[in-house]
């Protein structure tokens, strides 16, 4: 067979989903979505920079909007490298959409059936990525980071360097108590679940100012793992109450990734 089929449901509107998807190239990277390089091209052709993967090129063959994306995907960065077609569609279902992808014109890549399995498992697993992505009532963000783990480490257990700017008290213990705060917002009181340096760091962030942390309060977890020549950090935070809270979330933490990355590279 020429084509890899897959496909992943998606508890999330057709709109946020359609937004990802018209990133160029957003599905190269190392097992998370990161902020790409791009470059216009024109035409609807795009140069695309993932930090791990290289430059490749993407042309965009056909938009249409919250329906079907198709695009050229070379393996390389001119219009001559091999290159395969892939399609997205998204069907409405009940509370969410279907995501499909089609990549077709394997053979394109002398494809044999270990390239094809591997094409194909590298769907589903962009798919899933896709999925916690644009999943409406959590966050999950990544970037990756010229540092390694060790350093990377530093910074991330250090939360009031890139996270809580009026500053943080706690301990890399676990059940240690957290107090982090913000200007304008006030202070949040937390708890360390989970420590395990380089490679991850979770804890619990009461909902509200000045309240304990309970039981079922919104749970953090951001990891630190080696990528390409860096790392990649990871933060998912779980337990938020609705869209518009993780929206607000989801911000935040953005904006924090930003300033991690920043640091590292020693701005």
């Amino acid at each position: 067979m020429d084509n890899v089929e897959r496909h992943v449901d998606i508890d999330a509107p057709p709109e946020r989903v359609w937004e990802l998807l018209t990133r160029p190239g957003w599905f190269v990277n190392d097992g998370e979505i990161v902020a790409h390089e791009v470059e216009d091209l024109g035409g609807g052709a795009y140069l695309v920079t993932d930090p791990v993967q290289g430059s490749f090129r993407v042309e965009e063959l056909g938009l249409e909007p919250h329906a079907r994306a198709l695009y050229r995907w070379h393996r390389g960065t001119s219009a001559d490298d091999p290159a395969t077609q892939v399609e997205f569609r998204l069907d409405e279902l009940p509370g969410g959409v279907r995501l499909t992808v089609v990549e077709s014109g394997l053979e394109a890549l002398g494809a044999d059936r270990r390239l094809r399995e591997g094409q194909e498992q590298g769907w589903v697993e962009e798919l899933e990525v896709a999925r916690a992505h644009t999943d409406p009532t959590r966050v999950r963000r990544a970037v990756h980071v010229t540092a390694g783990p060790d350093r990377a480490w530093d910074v991330v257990a250090d939360l009031a360097s890139w996270y809580a700017f009026g500053g943080a008290a706690y301990t890399l213990s676990e059940g240690a108590p957290m107090r982090l705060e913000w200007e304008g917002h006030g202070i949040y009181l937390g708890r360390v679940e989970r420590v395990a340096a380089p490679s991850e760091l979770a804890f619990r962030l009461a909902r509200e100012p000045d309240t304990e942390p309970g039981a079922d309060a919104p749970r953090v977890r951001v990891t630190v793992r080696a990528s390409g020549t860096g790392s990649l950090v990871t933060v998912e935070h779980t337990g938020l109450a609705s869209a518009d809270e993780a929206a607000m979330e989801r911000l935040g933490w953005e904006g924090g990734l930003t300033t991690l990355a920043e640091r590292l590279r020693g701005q």
